[in-house]
Order: C-alpha cells, then sequence, then structure tokens
C-alpha cells in the first residue's frame, strides 16, 4: 500500500512537471503569411436613389395587378398580360361552331396594401385585349403595354381581395378563337401574333388607397411524385355540328406558356410546363426622387426607387483605409464587409408592414438583350447577413465580403457599373407540398376512430356502452388512439419549406437614413489584414 502511494506521488509529480509551450511551430510559419487585423468603420458619403431599369417583367409565381396611391410615391400601378394557349396540340371545332361561353379562372394568391383598411374593397377589373404580342427582348417592368380600349369583358368583374378571379369573355372576343389552326397550334410565335393575349388591371382610386391584387396560374402542380390539375384555366364552351350531328363540346386554355407543349407528356414524366405572366408597373413619382440621396434614403416596390451604392466610391473608401494603416491595397484581405443601412423606427408602428423584409445586395449582368441582377451575399452560409431587417436595431446590414474584396482589386480604368451595389427587395415565400400517401393513411386512422367509437358504443347491446359501467375509459382510449394517429399522419402529409425570392409584386414603402441625416447614417464596416512588415 505505501509503495502504491508513493507511485502515485511520482506519477503526479511528473504530470505537474511539464512545460507547455504554446510557441511550439510558431517559428515554422512564413514571414508573409503572417498578417495584422484592423478594423474601420466609414460613413457613405455618396448613396444614389435609382429606379430598377431593365427588370425583367415575366413571372414564375403569380399574376399581379391593382392600383395603390398614397402621400409619399402618388400612384403606383400594377398591370399583367396574360396568353390564353389550348391545353392540347391537335383540335377540331367542326362544323358552323356557335359560341356559349368563354370563362376565365385563376386562384387567389395574396393581397399587398398600403392602409389595412384597404384589405377588402371591391374593385373592378378591366380586362382589355392586347394589340401586339409582348417582345421579351425589348419590354421590361416599366413597359407600355399596346391593348384595345374597350372591355372584353361580360360586364365587369369585381375582385374583394380574398377570392379566386372570375370572369367570362363577352361573345365577340370568344369567337376570335375559332379561328385556330392546327398551324397556330405548332408554334408559339406564330400564335401568338394572332392571339397575343389579355391585359389585366384595375381602375386607379381616386384619393389614397388601393390594393395590389396577386393571383396563381399555374395549370399543374408536382407534390412527392403525384402531378395534379389546378384550378387555373380558361374554357371556351361552344356546340358545333360533328358528322352531320350537333354536340356540346369546349376547350380549355392555360396560361402563358414559354412554347407548345404536350402536356400529356410531360405529366408522364412528372415535368411541370414552364408558365410566365408578364407583369408590368408604373410609378408616378420616379423623377422626382432620383439622384444622390441626402438625408432620406427612399425604399419603393417593384421597378420603383432604390437604393444603390457606387462601387468606384467603395473603393476608395478602402483604398484609404487601408493606406491610413500603412498597407498596400493590393495586397490586404478582407475578412469582413458589411454595408448599414439605418432607419428611424416609425412613430406608428403598425406601418412597420410597409419595409421590406429584406434588402439584399446584388450587382446588375448586362448581356446583350437581357439583364439580371445576380445576389452577392450566400443564402447557403446561415451566418452571413442576407440583408434581413432588424427592427431591434433599426437596421439593414447585409454581408459583401467577396464584393469587397474585388472591388479593391478594380484598376482605375475598369468597368465600375457592373459592380455596383443594388440593393432590391427580397421575400420568403413559403412552399407547401402534399404527400398523397400520407393523406390517405391519415383518412384510414380516422375512419378507424369512428368505427371504434361506434361499436364501442352499440356493439355490446344493453349496458354495452363501452363495456359496462366504467368501461368508457377503454372506449375513450381506443377513439383517441385512433384519432393521435390520424393527426399524427395528417401533419406528415403536409409539409412547409420557405424560399428567398426577389419581390416585384408587393407594395413597399420605406425610408432609410440619408448620408446627410442628423441620426445614424449609412456606413461601410470592414474588417481586413495587412502583412506583417
Amino acid at each position: 500500500m505505501k509503495r502504491f502511494c508513493i507511485a502515485a506521488m511520482m506519477a503526479l509529480g511528473i504530470v505537474s512537471c511539464v512545460n507547455i509551450d504554446e510557441r511550439l511551430g510558431g517559428d515554422l510559419v512564413a514571414t508573409n503569411q503572417k498578417y495584422d487585423i484592423y478594423t474601420a468603420e466609414i460613413p457613405l458619403e455618396e448613396i444614389q436613389m435609382r429606379t430598377v431599369d431593365s427588370l425583367v417583367a415575366f413571372s414564375s409565381k403569380r399574376i399581379t395587378f391593382g392600383s395603390i396611391r398614397d402621400d409619399e410615391f402618388g400612384l403606383s400601378r400594377r398591370g399583367s398580360v396574360v396568353t390564353l394557349v389550348p391545353v392540347l396540340d391537335t383540335f377540331d371545332f367542326g362544323k358552323n361552331p356557335k359560341f356559349s361561353k368563354f370563362t376565365f379562372r385563376c386562384g387567389g394568391d395574396s393581397i399587398s396594401v398600403s392602409d389595412k383598411s384597404q384589405m377588402k374593397i371591391l374593385q373592378n377589373v378591366n380586362v382589355y385585349e392586347l394589340t401586339e404580342p409582348i417582345d421579351n427582348t425589348k419590354d421590361f417592368a416599366q413597359s407600355e403595354i399596346k391593348h384595345g380600349s374597350k372591355r372584353i369583358t361580360k360586364g365587369v368583374p369585381i375582385v374583394n381581395g380574398s377570392d379566386s378571379l372570375v370572369f367570362e369573355f363577352n361573345e365577340e372576343y370568344g369567337k376570335k378563337y375559332f379561328d385556330i389552326t392546327q398551324e397556330d397550334l405548332e408554334d408559339l410565335d406564330r400564335y401568338t401574333k394572332k392571339f397575343p393575349g389579355i391585359y389585366l388591371t384595375t381602375d386607379d382610386p381616386a384619393g389614397n388607397g388601393g390594393r395590389f391584387n396577386m393571383f396563381s396560374f399555374d395549370i399543374m402542380e408536382s407534390s412527392n411524385g403525384y402531378m395534379t390539375r389546378k384550378d387555373n384555366y380558361a374554357v371556351l364552351y361552344f356546340n358545333s355540328e360533328y358528322e352531320g350531328e350537333r354536340k356540346d363540346s369546349l376547350l380549355m386554355f392555360y396560361f402563358s406558356p414559354t412554347k407548345m407543349q404536350d402536356l400529356d407528356s410531360l405529366m408522364n414524366k412528372n415535368t411541370l410546363p414552364s408558365q410566365y405572366v408578364f407583369n408590368v408597373d408604373y410609378h408616378e413619382k420616379t423623377s422626382e426622387y432620383e439622384g444622390v440621396a441626402k438625408d432620406k434614403i427612399y425604399i419603393e416596390g417593384g421597378s420603383g426607387i432604390k437604393p444603390m451604392v457606387p462601387s468606384e466610391h467603395i473603393r476608395d473608401l478602402v483604398r484609404k483605409a487601408v493606406t491610413d494603416r500603412g498597407g498596400d491595397p493590393k495586397t490586404a484581405l478582407i475578412t469582413k464587409a458589411t454595408i448599414e443601412l439605418p432607419f428611424t423606427f416609425p412613430e406608428d408602428y403598425e406601418s412597420m408592414f410597409k419595409y421590406p423584409m429584406t434588402l439584399s445586395p446584388t450587382i446588375k449582368i448586362s448581356q446583350d438583350s437581357t439583364v439580371t441582377y445576380a445576389g452577392l451575399t450566400d443564402a447557403s452560409i446561415s451566418t452571413e447577413n442576407q440583408g434581413d431587417i432588424n427592427r431591434s436595431l433599426c437596421e439593414y446590414a447585409p454581408d459583401i465580403t467577396h464584393h469587397i474584396q474585388q472591388i479593391l482589386r478594380l484598376d482605375d480604368d475598369a468597368d465600375f457599373d457592373r459592380y455596383d451595389i443594388w440593393f432590391l427587395i427580397m421575400w420568403y415565400a413559403t412552399n407547401t407540398t402534399y404527400n398523397a400517401d400520407a393523406g390517405e393513411l391519415a383518412d384510414y386512422y380516422q375512419q378507424l376512430a369512428y368505427y371504434s367509437y361506434y361499436n364501442a358504443i352499440y356493439g355490446g347491446g344493453y349496458g354495452g356502452y363501452g363495456g359496462g359501467y366504467g368501461g368508457y375509459s377503454n372506449m375513450y382510449s381506443g377513439y383517441y388512439s385512433y384519432l393521435m394517429m390520424a393527426q399524427y399522419a395528417s401533419s406528415a402529409a403536409t409539409t412547409t419549406s420557405t424560399s428567398a425570392e426577389m419581390d416585384k409584386d408587393h407594395y413597399y414603402c420605406a425610408t432609410l437614413n440619408g448620408p446627410e441625416s442628423t441620426d445614424r447614417k449609412p456606413m461601410l464596416k470592414i474588417c481586413f489584414a495587412l502583412p506583417k512588415k
């Protein structure tokens, strides 16, 4: 026992005598790989307010139309162009077709207002025939749509902000589709020259108020391997002569495909058809706000006013911060960079719904006839600020580290326009999918619950209510067991997820602090590393 204690004490003594050299290996690091870290907070003195020119008007999400008037931006208007294309690639109208009716329907998506009291107002829907097709190489979000001046509907459709869009075309317009030929169904360009489509708008409000209305338009959806048809289509009903006998018939249309498609083939391949409507917008006071921001920065929805920070201004600021520390901009490493756009919390806290959820930094890429706005933050990195609104700090502060590093390397003769930072509005769309197998299982358990309940009540004759006095607990236990299983299966049947997407449809009216604000000013915050001398 004494030997054991002595041995243990010796072991402890050996451990306590070990010295840890934290410099071990430090001399093996190359001297040109050692850096000093610095930070800088720099006021942004030049921020421009610009309309988002050449913003693509095509939308794969929703039909959007409506008008809103407010004190800040005046009249803002949305309109949507929809083409009606037959779902069949061959069709026979028979002899002497007689028009019955031509209906249009699409499901509600969402609404957007400047004043919550306007959410349920009644609005007239104006439906006009296009006089020429959309040119997707020239027409953008602020394009003027060429259309007739007469409504082509039977009566005046009305929307109330909470329902689907349903109306009937008048006979004069509907009968034009009897002229569809087989050649028209083989080429979309030829078809749209003959049937360019319709234009949807609402009346402008006389005073402040109004609403933007959004509707879904896709004909099919895919969920967990199942293809289902949605109630977004138009139907032409008519009566015609086939083989000497008059019969009722119909032709279904879907909305705004990008090409002629065989829908049956797509369904067999579990592939959705490609559909894009054309949504345009108008902003009354655009010219009044464009220019260099002073004490305020204004943000409008759609293709309206947004902040833009010139890349050359940023490069000059970062260069000066580096050289002030005795560094060379060519060898500096940007380890963190953030643009802070602060705002003053409004007196009416409820007006915060007009502020974007996300102001995402992007760059504009122009190629031939197309313009793309590409995001600068990496959405796959959870620690990287995407530009989400921070109501506690009253600011938007997106991460732009990689882009600042690239700007810092630009020469004086570089094309700086390609690197300007445009702040565009993003929002998080909710996507819902339905698992048909789980749904059927939920229905099965629901039936079992009720069968268990009724069997327990009526299955035992007189006195058989759940097995006699005191048997009610067993009866309800079986019922609730199956009901709980049904609820579990039902919750598994429907799953939801969110995805960030550019928002060109909703109404926004936000005011941020400008470079000349007496409160917090926009800032560029950077952390950079310079090689040790």
